[in-house]
């Protein structure tokens, strides 16, 4: 058995920016998950289809509006 831990490798020591930077990303993708689990709980579960949550933009709307400005 080696007499060091990790036969003598000695790790190296991360720069506090590094820290910082690392929390703050990991920090803001899980709350990014969790924003996206809100939106989407039912979809995931199927509760809902995705279709569902989307009223009015389906190909058999009435146009005519649009036509008649042109």
């Amino acid at each position: 058995m080696p007499p060091n831990k990790f036969g003598g490798f000695v790790p190296p020591k991360a720069h506090f920016s590094t820290k910082l930077f690392s929390k703050i990303i990991g920090t803001s993708l899980f709350f990014w998950v969790l924003y996206r689990a809100r939106q989407d709980y039912a979809v995931v579960l199927k509760l809902q289809h995705p279709w569902d949550a989307h009223h009015g933009h389906d190909s058999s709307s009435n146009h005519k509006d649009e036509e008649e400005k042109h």
